[in-house]
């Protein structure tokens, strides 16, 4: 039926194929409008979980130690995390490079802003 409908109301197929590709055009924009919008959703979502942590120089920190945080490559109550680093110079909004307290440079390289957290000196050894 409705193979019958689009034959009679396009002469040719020519114009019934331009149709077919300016229907087709209006769908996947409406799509890629749709797209947009759960994205957004879904950033605002994860930005809402996600906690901006803010790292400046000579910031002292810890570096999570991602080649043992798979099960079975570190005990049950092993520390993940080395360090502390001293934060000694940055490449755009989140590569760091870190430093040993005594100076040194440590090694790897640039480490992603994700993978530190600031570190604070135990209280008891100051009383």
């Amino acid at each position: 039926m409705k193979l019958l409908q689009e034959v009679q109301v396009e002469p040719n197929d020519i114009q019934r194929r331009i149709n077919q590709t300016i229907h087709l055009q209006q769908t996947r924009e409406e799509v890629y409008i749709r797209f947009q919008v759960v994205q957004e959703r879904i950033n605002k979502a994860f930005d809402k979980r996600t906690k901006a942590e803010y790292f400046y120089l000579r910031d002292k920190v810890l570096k999570w130690d991602s080649r043992r945080e798979d099960k079975g490559k570190h005990g049950n109550f092993d520390i993940l995390w080395k360090g502390p680093y001293i934060i000694y110079d940055f490449r755009g909004n989140n590569a760091f490079f870190l430093s040993e307290l005594d100076g040194t440079e440590a090694e790897g390289g640039s480490v992603n802003g994700q993978m530190l957290k600031h570190y604070i000196e135990p209280s008891y050894l100051f009383h």
